[in-house]
């Protein structure tokens, strides 16, 4: 602190090297040990001064303040040339020997990953809050990598962030002084901006078909969620039918034989979001439909009943009306089936048949005839 007497001692800050004609200053705060510099009204007058009521003494320049943090009372008089001395003045005299306190607040607040990284979303902005209830703030100072913002007089500095690619690691600081120079500790964390959104799909398990109509899916399909965050993590993802959310055990079935729409929305820790594009799907429960005609090579009507002499030859055909048709099968015995390939040529009297469509719906038809 500086201080100067003109028609009566005068008391000013350190940091204000000029002399003024004020009236000391009814509160005085500085920190410990600091001058006083005290100057009397003209070159035959001298300044006393003292501390907490003490005895008056001769002050040669400036006075010391006391060296412990706390509260004093600083008396001031002049004395001139003739011995004669003014009026005391009194001044509430504060020592602050403390730093102010100083937080790093982050909005959002990071995320930790398993590997004790901290993650913050590209669009975040950390505050520095700093205070001191003594001597007021000087300046705060916040830093992150290259960018530093400083406030004067205030208790906040801010910086809003706004990147469009990942960062790391990225190291954000602060710093704060009292208007009377205590420092408080440096702060530093170190983070990693998080700007890629999580990735995601729907993946089809079990049968389905590509057709003219679309997508066609099987009773026993099932929709499964394939997602995955390589920075910050996945918080949720989230399944939705027909535009409704719903549990992710809902993929697995039963379906009603209709059209269904699916989406998804995946989230990773940091707020980032990838909505999966709705896609609809038809299910097929219902089998194909099998028929099948014989054909003897020696046939003849009796009664009204029509008769074939062995060998006959059969035609069969399947048809499905949403997956199509993957298979026509036949067997004599019910066991090994082959592919049907135009006609069927059989001796007996009958015939196995096992028609599949392309989703895994199946008919079975026993084709019998008399011999």
């Amino acid at each position: 602190m500086w201080a100067s007497c003109l028609l009566k001692p005068s008391i000013l800050p350190a940091a204000v090297p000029t002399t003024v004609d004020v009236i000391v200053p009814e509160v005085i705060i500085v920190w410990p040990q600091a001058k006083i510099y005290l100057t009397a009204p003209d070159g035959d007058s001298s300044v006393e001064a003292a501390v907490n009521g003490g005895v008056m003494r001769p002050v040669s320049g400036f006075l010391t303040a006391p060296g412990a943090s706390g509260d004093y009372w600083l008396s001031v008089a002049s004395r001139d040339g003739a011995g004669n001395i003014s009026d005391v003045m009194w001044s509430f005299l504060r020592v602050d020997g403390e730093p102010p306190s100083l937080g790093l607040v982050f909005e959002p607040e990071p995320v930790t990953d398993e590997q004790g990284r901290d993650w913050i979303p590209p669009d975040g902005r950390v505050i520095a809050e700093a205070s001191d209830a003594v001597a007021g703030i000087g300046t705060v100072s916040l830093g992150a990598g290259d960018v530093v913002e400083t406030a004067q007089g205030e208790g906040k500095a801010v910086l809003s962030f706004s990147w469009s690619e990942d960062v790391a690691p990225l190291s954000v600081w602060s710093e704060a002084s009292d208007v009377v120079g205590n420092e408080a500790d440096r702060l530093a964390r170190e983070i990693r901006v998080d700007a890629r959104p999580p990735t995601g799909e729907i993946v089809i398990e079990g049968p389905r078909a590509r057709t003219d109509s679309g997508l066609v899916l099987g009773p026993d399909a099932r929709l499964k969620g394939r997602v995955a965050d390589q920075e910050s993590g996945l918080r949720d993802w989230t399944a939705l039918l027909d535009g409704v959310e719903v549990p992710a055990s809902t993929g697995n079935g039963p379906w009603d034989e209709r059209t269904y729409s699916a989406a998804a929305s995946v989230v990773d820790r940091v707020g980032n979001t990838t909505r999966v594009a709705p896609f609809e799907f038809k299910v097929d429960r219902t089998p194909p439909q099998v028929s099948w005609r014989v054909q003897g090579m020696r046939s003849f009507t009796r009664d009204g009943v029509e008769y074939h002499r062995s060998p006959v030859r059969l035609e069969a055909l399947a048809t499905d009306t949403l997956a199509g048709i993957s298979r026509l099968e036949w067997s004599r015995d019910g066991e090994q089936f082959l592919v049907v390939d135009g006609e069927v040529v059989s001796d007996g009297d009958t015939l196995y048949l096992r028609a599949t469509d392309a989703v895994g719906n199946r008919h079975d038809e026993t084709a019998r005839w008399r011999t």
